[in-house]
């Protein structure tokens, strides 16, 4: 009998063909398992890398996955065969797909998030100019995509950053340190941690921090939900002066604290936050405290499948010196039909950032 083919059309197809496999092979959580039959691929050729994914899940996931029949062991590994690679970008993009697929209903009904498509992150980090010894963090880094690309591309550049991922979710950040441990960036220091409480952290727990303050600040934070009251103690002068409890504007707010004198800044943030007269004193406040050196608008299809968000990104900077013209564009293609899948006409992200760049210089 032929073996069935099961590549797919996608990357997204074929993730969601792994979680069709593991939910319909166990009761044990699909991440788990996924990191379970990822540890297994890597076990005879890179033991290293099995060990070090073996000890992010749980013994009973593990040893479940060892009980599913060969048949689906050798579709799993065949997947994974044909869209893991030594490309390193190829493996992120493929690994964060698997895992929002595996995530998307935890994401969009516990916590209000949505992981970076691939594309947009790469966008966003080839923007940017980075230089050896910058400090990069990521304080609502989700799977850590962002870090993953800006380590990717100080490897292909010959330099050397530190890297910083935060999260409060314990899920989120087992995912990056997967995919920093498939991708060989495991030097990227990730930890779960309410980003949003920072400002009264132990400066001692922070290791080669840059003392708080990061040279670049790369973020998609959470969209929606409000902060709890507990955080009204906390020293975010606009946003308890204005009375806001948005947490999207509590992160910005945050972002502009952590920054170094000359820092840079890249988040993603609700486009009404850009375009409606509400929120013309958020603005101000965004003028007031960095000079704007982009605005893009994205495409409404984006984010699809996995959320129908209209979105726009803020690149900015501290650096006085910074050119002071500000660019504004709007995507006119993301790449993706309305279902999330590809389209014929590639994005036009490539050619926004080449002008992005030029004005970070």
């Amino acid at each position: 009998m032929p073996e069935r083919k099961i590549t797919g059309k996608s990357n997204l197809s074929n993730c969601k063909r792994i979680l069709e496999m593991l939910i319909a092979n166990s009761g044990e959580e699909p991440l788990e398992l996924a990191i379970s039959a990822l540890a297994f691929f890597y076990k005879n050729d890179a033991p290293n890398k099995f060990e070090k994914l073996k000890k992010l899940v749980s013994q009973s996931s593990f040893s479940e996955y060892e009980t599913f029949s060969e048949s689906i062991k050798k579709d799993l590994k065949r997947i994974f065969q044909n869209n893991l690679s030594k490309n390193e970008n190829a493996n992120s993009e493929f690994l964060h797909v698997l895992f929002q697929v595996l995530s998307a209903e935890f994401a969009k009904t516990e916590k209000g998030q949505f992981f970076t498509p691939s594309g947009i992150a790469n966008f966003c980090v080839e923007s940017l100019n980075l230089v050896n010894g910058m400090s990069i963090c990521d304080l609502a880094c989700g799977g850590g995509i962002f870090l993953h690309q800006a380590a990717n591309k100080a490897k292909e550049l010959n330099i050397k950053c530190d890297f910083f991922g935060f999260d409060i979710s314990e899920r989120s950040i087992k995912i990056a340190k997967s995919i920093s441990i498939i991708n060989s960036t495991d030097f990227i220091y990730f930890e779960k941690r309410d980003s949003l409480k920072m400002l009264h952290c132990n400066k001692a727990k922070m290791q080669n921090s840059h003392d708080y303050k990061f040279d670049i600040i790369i973020t998609n934070p959470p969209f929606a939900g409000d902060v709890g009251s507990e955080y009204y103690e906390y020293n975010y002068q606009f946003c308890n002066a204005n009375k806001i409890s948005e947490k999207d504007i509590y992160f910005l707010e945050l972002c502009l604290k952590k920054l170094n004198n000359k820092g840079q800044l890249v988040i993603i943030l609700p486009d009404n936050k850009f375009s409606s007269k509400k929120f013309e004193y958020i603005r101000e406040f965004i003028l007031d405290n960095i000079f704007l050196k982009a605005v893009i608008s994205l495409h409404p299809n984006t984010f699809r499948p996995f959320t129908q968000q209209k979105a726009s990104i803020l690149f900015a900077s501290k650096d006085i010196n910074a050119p002071k013209e500000v660019l504004f564009v709007k995507s006119e293609s993301s790449g993706k039909l309305s279902n999330g899948k590809p389209s014929i006409q590639k994005d036009d992200f490539q050619e926004i950032s080449l002008l992005i760049k030029q004005i970070f210089k």
